[in-house]
């Protein structure tokens, strides 16, 4: 993967905001999975798992605050419908202490939809 070093002043000209940190990284986001293929990965057939189900989460705090509380329960995915904030904003990912990159996610369709998905695995 490719490293830069640059100035404070670069990285804050880069980001667009006053970036004091010292490191900064980029990466690829992935299309949102399907909330079925997410469940179904999950959710093994032979035992129960633990899935959040959120619905129009647009405070990234509280977003952060999902992410930790489904970590800190052993949640196996946070499925989130498609009103809900990008979960992959930065303020989210640092609010959840990382855990919104490691706890399995999705954001997409309804919150119905991911019912009915949770139902038929």
């Amino acid at each position: 993967s490719p490293r830069q070093a640059r100035r404070g002043r670069r990285y804050s000209q880069i980001v667009g905001f006053n970036f004091h940190r010292g490191v900064l990284a980029c990466g690829r986001k992935l299309p949102a999975a399907a909330p079925e293929a997410l469940l179904r990965q999950a959710c093994p057939a032979n035992g129960a798992s633990t899935v959040v189900l959120c619905e129009n989460v647009n405070n990234l705090d509280n977003m952060g605050a999902v992410f930790r509380n489904a970590a800190a329960f052993g949640c196996k995915a946070v499925v989130f419908d498609a009103t809900s904030a990008d979960p992959y904003y930065r303020k989210s990912i640092r609010v959840s202490g990382g855990h919104a990159l490691a706890v399995p996610s999705t954001r997409r369709g309804s919150v119905e939809d991911a019912i009915a998905a949770a139902k038929a695995t």
